[in-house]
């Protein structure tokens, strides 16, 4: 009753709820709901606050938040690791002090040593998305911009990484396969369908790796069975 009446301003509540901490459980709980993000890679973000801060800075811009959690969890996470292991290694040669000694603030690798800008990642994923570049492609040029934090049109450009897309191109180098290979083909018209995948290989081959995949074996589909 002696309490005079008190009506908190906006600044005020903003600045309570700044205070306030995400449980464990609720986060993993938005990032599914959020990010249509399956329990496990939520369950990665949830328990690594760090790692999951720079997926959401980086999924908030993305079309394809799923592809950006993959990209995080199975390529950064292992290069991060990868990396420290390597400045301990380092630094146990350098200094000659035993590597249990060091301290993970001395040799850790973290998200701000990245190279590279989160863009970077999102301008990845639609590279692959576009098909521009294949699956195995791209896991160079992530390798590539996480140790030079070059951009990933750079890297495909400067590696001649860009995928082969015309028919035309893809139609010749099937012909050389099919003409070259009497043994799968012969296989695949006898109703050995695993044979299809013998040349694809070779066709993959003959293209470096550049050529499209999935229109490899449509082309080489429709070559034999004419």
């Amino acid at each position: 009753p002696d309490l005079m009446p008190s009506a908190p301003t906006d600044a005020w509540l903003a600045a309570v709820k700044s205070l306030v901490v995400e449980l464990p459980l609720a986060r993993k709980q938005r990032l599914m709901r959020d990010y249509a993000l399956p329990a496990g890679d939520a369950e990665v973000f949830k328990s690594n606050v760090a790692l999951g801060n720079y997926f959401e800075a980086v999924a908030k811009q993305a079309k394809n938040p799923k592809a950006v959690a993959n990209w995080i969890i199975n390529n950064l996470q292992s290069k991060l690791s990868e990396s420290s292991s390597r400045r301990e290694e380092a630094l146990t040669e350098e200094s000659g002090i035993d590597q249990s000694l060091l301290t993970s603030a001395a040799t850790g690798m973290t998200l701000a040593d990245l190279k590279f800008n989160p863009e970077a990642l999102l301008e990845l994923v639609a590279l692959v998305e576009t098909k521009t570049i294949s699956s195995s492609a791209a896991q160079q040029v992530f390798a590539e911009m996480f140790d030079t934090g070059k951009a990933p049109a750079v890297i495909v450009q400067e590696k001649g990484l860009a995928q082969v897309s015309d028919t035309g191109a893809i139609e010749k180098l099937c012909d050389e396969s099919i003409a070259a290979n009497p043994a799968p083909v012969a296989d695949y018209k006898a109703g050995k369908v695993a044979a299809l995948n013998s040349l694809k290989g070779q066709v993959m081959k003959l293209s470096k790796g550049k050529a499209n995949p999935a229109l490899v074996g449509e082309i080489l589909e429709k070559k034999l069975k004419s």
